[in-house]
């Protein structure tokens, strides 16, 4: 570019920061009418914003946008990398009179967290903060240790995103989202809440899964309004009694813990809503308490715990579909597991179980039944009365036959025999057509 286009370029630099408008709308016509100045500006454009960018030229390059968007987005891209590099805002400028701007075109800069986490805002500037439409912010993998204090200015939060961090502690301010309603804390180093947890009365959904966290504070029964819980892979030996005052949970996640036994309720509340409970992986020996408490379960998964027995209440769970059972130590079956009217997945998997009683028939809706790895030598014809079932997996057993007229069963679309003294004899380590069934018949 020759020096006269150069300097022509500087002095546009220069109206676009005097904020007037007549000037701004004057370097639009001069522009729009020679297409050769108006690319030698394009490309100048980028280095004079690093170098000279104030509020005022931000002010008249956003106006221009509207009348040389191919010229202005750019810029405003160029604008946006500046804005990462925010610390050196406050040596040059007014950190509240650039927030001003932030406010007004930039919110999203705030949403993706490019504020510095050690900014202590004044309280000019948190009022500013505060005044802000900032309803949901995404501020996962920032390697931050503890919240920013200047993330505490938002009180109208609804949605707030900080997994996967590394913050070893919260801070009682939390207690200002009064308004948060969904709260991502999964995979950062948290190993306790503050009582200040039980503030966020407007929570639906807290996901604090991959902490680890050793207990849980007493306040966590005053999340009322709490619909899912998700506390899987941390370090929890037992729960709180208010945990069991969350009428309106309906997920709770807590597998992969240490859990030896469930808080027992002061009364059983009809009104719980719990539907879905993960408590794999725990050293649990008795379902009774949980069991009582919720009889609204539609899904169950208490496999790899420590159970001997299933207790009666389990008829209770008159809406439980999925239930899954295996690696624990059960040996044997009650009839009433296969009364339960809408059980339709059930998993056995590893229990010692030698036999399986005839009032598997009674399952009538089941559709899969994991039996694998099991000293199992036979499975009862009632087998072959369940009309919906269509997976059946016996891998790992020592099953020599089948039902004669299991092949008649008319669902039936997958059995495993992987490890089994039939699938050995017949080839057949996995039968889904009719042919490989018709292998395995006696």
């Amino acid at each position: 570019m020759s020096d006269e286009n150069l300097a022509y370029t500087q002095r546009i630099g220069q109206l676009l920061g005097s904020t007037q408008a007549a000037n701004i709308d004057l370097v639009a016509q001069i522009l729009k009418g020679d297409a050769q100045l108006k690319a030698s500006v394009k490309a100048t454009l980028h280095t004079w914003v690093e170098a000279h960018w104030t509020v005022s030229f931000i002010e008249g390059l956003i106006h221009l946008e509207t009348q040389l968007p191919d010229i202005a987005v750019p810029l405003q891209a160029r604008y946006q990398f500046l804005l990462k590099r925010f610390r050196g805002w406050r040596a040059n400028y007014s950190i509240l009179q650039n927030l001003r701007i932030f406010a007004k075109y930039h919110v999203s800069q705030i949403e993706h967290g490019y504020l510095p986490a050690n900014w202590t805002p004044s309280p000019q500037e948190a009022t500013l903060l505060a005044s802000l439409p900032i309803t949901a912010l995404d501020l996962s993998q920032k390697g931050w240790r503890q919240i920013p204090p200047w993330l505490l200015c938002f009180p109208r939060l609804e949605s707030l995103d900080l997994s996967m961090n590394a913050l070893e502690t919260l801070s009682d301010a939390i207690q200002n989202w009064t308004q948060l309603r969904h709260l991502k804390l999964q995979e950062n180093a948290l190993t306790q809440l503050p009582a200040s947890i039980g503030a966020l009365t407007q929570l639906q959904t807290l996901n604090l899964s991959d902490n680890s966290l050793n207990t849980l504070p007493d306040t966590v029964g005053h999340l009322a309004r709490l619909q899912t819980l998700d506390l899987d892979n941390n370090q929890l030996t037992a729960l709180p009694q208010s945990l069991t005052q969350l009428v309106q949970l309906h997920t709770l996640k807590l597998s992969n813990n240490q859990l030896t036994t469930w808080p027992t309720a002061t009364s059983s509340d009809r009104r719980a809503m719990m539907a879905k409970l993960y408590l794999s992986n725990n050293q649990l020996t008795d379902l009774q308490p949980l069991l009582v408490q919720y009889t609204r379960l539609q899904y169950l998964n208490v496999a790899s715990n420590r159970l001997r027995i299933l207790p009666d209440a389990l008829t209770q769970q008159t809406e439980l579909r999925r239930l899954y059972l295996s690696n624990n130590q059960l040996g044997t079956v009650p009839r009433h597991l296969f009364e339960l009217p809408q059980l339709t997945h059930l998993s056995l998997h590893n229990n010692g179980l030698a036999q399986l009683p005839p009032a598997v028939a009674a399952s009538q809706q089941l559709r899969y039944l994991d039996l694998e790895d099991n000293p199992l030598q036979v499975v009862p014809d009632a087998l072959t009365r369940l009309p919906q079932l269509e997976r059946l997996r016996l891998s790992g057993t020592r099953l020599r036959a089948l039902p004669a007229r299991f092949h008649q069963m008319p669902r039936l679309r997958k059995i495993t025999l992987k490890g089994t003294p039939l699938g050995e004899q017949t080839g057949v380590e996995v039968a889904s057509t009719r042919t490989q069934f018709r292998q395995l018949m006696p």
